[in-house]
């Protein structure tokens, strides 16, 4: 069967109708997105010049409409870890040593090697996500079941194998749509219904981060060339190259905010920033190619990830040391130290021993009505993974941790998370992370064979988003 089934009649994502840059001839303005227009029914439209992609089928579908009961648990129950370290806010601590005991994803036939995830990215209906690896690949599965059945489960369907280099980032850009990049300098989109591979644009060097913003029909991509590239995926073609101030390290957006974390500065550079934790860019979608803010990281180390809150109102930034920082948008400013804004230490053991934050997302669930089963929407939620193997939640506005958990495999670390548009699932990866070197990673191959790398997806319940004391 070919895959495009499997979306249960998906749409066919052809010509859309009246499109305004079908036959742009004149260039755009100095910024495109300034004013932009009303959405278009279908926002990101269909790439011309489709180019055949080298993959095949998808094969059988599953039993049911894709909604099929999971298989059992090959692991079993997980042991409990010991008690982590007392809460870093003060307040008092979340149950500890506690486990999700989640079963892990079929990511491909049995035998196949697997290497790192590198991230998680779910689809809008939320019946489908994707991975993006270091073997060059990207990864699609169907949830089993939809919220907010427990351990639902998902299905492998295939791959996007053609890409030929390391994957570093995935996104869905609509329910049969990719985007994605990685070290072969491309931004490219795959159609799974069609199967088929566009070009959207190209940087100087490996593309590090790449996100879709579906309000102004635009991806952002940054790179190692130190440029952070603006993309109309509709014609396709780039409407902006924006330099920044070092080596991308982490990038992230939501609606018109993108905040860029950067790595170290030279010394030959700007003397202002830190040159060990390097320098923090926001910029405006609708002020390119100026940015809105660029202050020192608050952070004394390396930047790692960065994750902005959907409503665009706050970022959170952690590091390799174990650290992270939540800062306010508009009090993110020059020689401002504390405002808006607060440090805290995460992913660190009883010995003080520091790991590196390697994924943070926020819970979807953002105001309005809660969901079924719950009390409340938990807005100002957001989660950590890190090298230690443990995923921690926070409350930005309590400025507490809510709890901490250990997926079954301490010391294992967690390469990627993230909520599915619901809130119910989290999906999260374990696999090497290079945090300690080549010798690390023979070392982790040795423990967990087969099994090094794992996707799994945990129910999300409303007690786990709920701080204890």
């Amino acid at each position: 069967m070919a895959f495009g089934a499997a979306f249960g009649g998906a749409p066919a994502y052809g010509a859309p109708a009246a499109n305004p840059f079908a036959k742009a001839a004149a260039p755009p303005a100095a910024n495109p997105f300034a004013a932009p227009a009303a959405a278009a029914p279908a926002p990101f439209g269909a790439p011309p010049a489709v180019a055949t992609g080298g993959f095949g089928g998808f094969g059988a579908p599953a039993a049911t409409a894709g909604y099929g009961a999971p298989a059992a648990n090959p692991f079993g129950a997980p042991a409990a870890p010991a008690a982590p370290a007392s809460n870093p806010f003060g307040a008092p601590a979340a149950t500890a040593g506690s486990s999700f005991g989640d079963r892990p994803v079929q990511l491909e036939q049995a035998g196949q090697s697997i290497d790192t995830i590198s991230s998680i990215s779910w689809a809008p209906s939320g019946r489908f996500l994707c991975t993006a690896g270091w073997d060059a690949k990207v990864r699609v599965f169907q949830l089993n079941a939809m919220p907010p059945a427990a351990n639902a489960g998902a299905t492998y369907k295939g791959a996007q194998n053609s890409i030929g280099a390391p994957v570093l980032d995935a996104k869905w850009l609509a329910e049969d749509q990719l985007v994605f990049c990685g070290l072969n300098r491309q931004v490219q989109i795959w159609n799974v219904t069609a199967n088929s591979l566009t070009a959207v644009g190209i940087h100087d060097a490996g593309v590090r981060n790449v996100v879709p913003i579906p309000e102004m029909g635009a991806v952002v991509s940054a790179g190692f060339d130190k440029a952070l590239r603006v993309f109309d995926v509709r014609t396709p073609r780039c409407v902006h190259v924006v330099p920044l101030a070092s080596t991308v390290m982490s990038m992230d957006a939501a609606l018109d905010l993108v905040v860029v974390a950067g790595g170290q500065i030279e010394a030959s550079s700007n003397k202002a920033y830190n040159r060990r934790a390097g320098a923090i860019e926001l910029f405006n979608m609708r002020m390119l190619p100026r940015p809105e803010r660029q202050f020192e990281s608050p952070l004394k180390f390396q930047s790692r990830v960065v994750k902005v809150f959907p409503d665009a109102s706050s970022f959170v930034l952690g590091s390799v040391e174990g650290r992270c920082t939540f800062r306010l948008r508009d009090a993110a400013r020059d020689g401002v130290k504390d405002a808006g804004g607060f440090n805290f230490r995460c992913h660190r053991d009883t010995h003080n021993n520091a790991y590196c934050v390697n994924a943070i997302d926020t819970q979807p669930n953002t105001g309005g009505a809660p969901g079924p089963g719950r009390s409340r929407p938990f807005s100002d939620v957001f989660i950590t993974g890190g090298s230690n193997g443990s995923i921690t939640l926070w409350d930005r506005g309590l400025r507490k941790r809510v709890s901490e958990q250990w997926p079954g495999r301490p010391q294992t670390p967690i390469s990627a998370l993230k909520f599915d548009p619901t809130g119910y699932y989290l999906a999260y990866a374990h696999g090497y992370d290079w945090s300690k070197g080549s010798l690390g990673r023979k070392e982790h191959m040795a423990e967990w064979g087969p099994q090094a790398t794992s996707l799994h997806i945990h129910n999300v319940t409303e007690d786990d988003m709920t701080p204890r004391r």
